[in-house]
């Protein structure tokens, strides 16, 4: 029953997350999409950071149930505010195939960056815990780096927004991709203090990747007449999953096979050789912009 409702849950925020961003991207100008987007990725940090220790309050005090009944009421009042408050955005068009958007100009690259940014967020997971634990950091103190980076990297969501919207999403991805790369070199060090800032690092530079990305999903979505904001951000979603999917069993088996350090380096290398090339592209006709 507890799988069942962990698969249920996920196929909700699929489908509320789809729906969500296609809602911004329809009802806000592109020349401000960028912005609204990135409070949309703070708000998710925001809940992933403050969920756990919320639940666990709940738990201890009030029993397991107790969480499970706060969000299935949250979940409830958060239907009957989207019925009674967001109305219809224009009429409804025919449904567009996901592989429709997906040849659309620019989309593979769109979908490469969106797993790349998700891709940076979890890569870290089953690697760096073990590393700081050697490193002499204790469970409390690998908690609050983790805590930490996703606090940071929520506030660095809205700030990559506002940043897209003035110079251009490619710029912003660009630059996001070789903030994580520096990150990443941080992360393998054998001291502490840097392998902390690298956790930091590379979070916040998977927002300057990730709100640039939802902006040209938009503006893709705007290729097909009329935009098809749903298929767009499903194959977001897709791809953002892809990332968080793969990106620990490699690191994982990189890990094991190559040591922490060269591990960190190759995903430095992956991430700097994406922005080098972002920043070197000089025709961007491929890269749908806004």
């Amino acid at each position: 029953m507890l799988s069942l409702a962990r698969a249920a849950q996920g196929v909700a925020a699929a489908a509320s997350w789809s729906a969500g961003l296609a809602l911004i991207a329809s009802t806000h100008p592109p020349e401000r999409r960028g912005t609204v987007m990135g409070f949309a990725l703070s708000a998710i940090g925001f809940g992933v950071l403050l969920g756990p220790a919320v639940s666990g309050f709940l738990a201890d005090a009030f029993g397991p149930r107790a969480p499970f009944v706060l969000v299935a009421a949250l979940s409830v009042a958060d239907a009957v505010a989207r019925i009674i408050w967001v109305g219809p955005t224009a009429d409804p068009p025919a449904p567009t195939p996901l592989r429709t958007v997906a040849r659309g100009p620019g989309a593979g690259l769109l979908i490469g960056l969106t797993a790349l940014g998700a891709a940076a967020i979890a890569f870290a997971e089953p690697v760096l815990p073990l590393h700081l634990s050697a490193l002499g950091l204790g469970a409390t103190g690998i908690g609050l780096v983790f805590g930490a980076a996703a606090l940071l990297g929520g506030l660095a969501a809205p700030l990559a927004g506002m940043l897209t919207d003035r110079f251009g999403a490619a710029r912003v991805a660009a630059l996001g991709t070789l903030v994580a790369a520096a990150g990443f070199v941080l992360c393998g060090l054998p001291v502490a203090a840097a392998s902390i800032t690298g956790v930091v690092v590379v979070g916040t530079g998977a927002q300057l990747v990730l709100a640039p990305t939802l902006v040209l999903i938009g503006a893709l979505a705007e290729h097909i007449q009329p935009p098809a904001y749903g298929a767009a951000y499903a194959l977001y979603n897709l791809a953002y999953t892809a990332g968080l999917a793969v990106a620990p069993l490699a690191a994982g088996t990189a890990a094991v096979l190559a040591g922490v350090a060269a591990t960190t380096i190759a995903a430095a290398a992956i991430a700097a050789l994406t922005g080098a090339w972002l920043l070197l592209r000089r025709t961007p006709a491929t890269l749908p912009r806004h």
